[in-house]
């Protein structure tokens, strides 16, 4: 797949959302928190007149966590899975997908058995080594995901109908080249990493340092081992109460000290 086709494949995704949100604002949806609480309602959601069933939200639960194990290649427990946030993405997966379907209804949108059947028959995944459909394929494909043929059907029919929709709102957004370029890099560019690992036996016995050795070890890295700096600081304060003492002066000296300064301080009395 080219660079460009990823790109557009992504932005389409980006607009859908964007389109989910301004159809779900049109919708009551109710009975989310059931989720999270066990499914003994019937009906999760409901987006204009398509309705999310327990059941329906059950079985894509069900799928998805089989393929975030296969990914993964171990065991996920529900709690994990909840952890990662899958039950609410599938949900809000289904409700994408409701609000499609509810508006390619009410646009009249439909699509023939025989037009279904050419995409399956078109279809790259159900091709044999001849390039030919392998109709072997199909039914083990089938079996693998617990499907019936018309089941299959009408999951196609669905899917095809909301990618009208998606085509219509996509086909004519042209991205930026940089814009382009740093979405090929997320997507596609990988990082290795390659190590070797030492086991501390691989490095045998340590001889015991002489005392020369441990000597000099001290002298070159003594600053490792010094007593850290330390300031000191001694704060005197003064203030107005701390040195005035008016208790201290006597009568007599402060006599004398009127005498010394009454020409200059206490003559004449000022004008304004």
């Amino acid at each position: 797949m080219t660079q460009s086709k990823r790109a557009s494949g992504w932005i389409g995704r980006a607009v859908t959302a964007i389109l989910m949100g301004l159809l779900i604002l049109s919708f009551s949806i109710w009975g989310i928190g059931d989720i999270f609480r066990g499914f003994g309602a019937n009906n999760l959601a409901q987006v204009g007149g398509v309705e999310i069933g327990a059941d329906t939200f059950r079985n894509a639960y069900q799928t998805e966590l089989e393929r975030l194990q296969r990914l993964e290649r171990r065991s996920i427990t529900n709690d994990e899975a909840h952890e990662y946030g899958l039950d609410r993405q599938v949900l809000s997966q289904l409700v994408n997908e409701a609000a499609l379907d509810d508006q390619g209804r009410r646009l009249g949108l439909a699509i023939s058995d025989e037009d279904i059947k050419k995409a399956i028959v078109n279809d790259a995944d159900f091709k044999g080594m001849t390039g030919q459909f392998d109709r072997q394929a199909f039914d083990a494909f089938l079996r693998d995901e617990g499907l019936t043929e018309k089941t299959y059907m009408r999951q196609q029919r669905s899917v095809h109908l909301r990618r009208q929709i998606v085509d219509a709102l996509t086909g004519g957004v042209q991205l930026p080249k940089a814009l382009l370029e740093a979405i090929f890099r997320f997507q596609m560019e990988t990082r290795g990493v390659d190590y070797i690992v030492f086991p501390n036996a691989s490095a045998g016995s340590l001889p015991t340092p002489s005392q020369e050795e441990l000597k000099g070890y001290l002298e070159s890295t003594r600053q490792l081992y010094a007593t850290p700096e330390f300031r000191g600081l001694v704060v005197v304060p003064v203030t107005p109460a701390s040195i005035a003492k008016p208790d201290d002066v006597s009568d007599a000296d402060a006599r004398n000290r009127y005498e010394e300064v009454k020409n200059e301080r206490f003559g004449a009395p000022e004008k304004r």
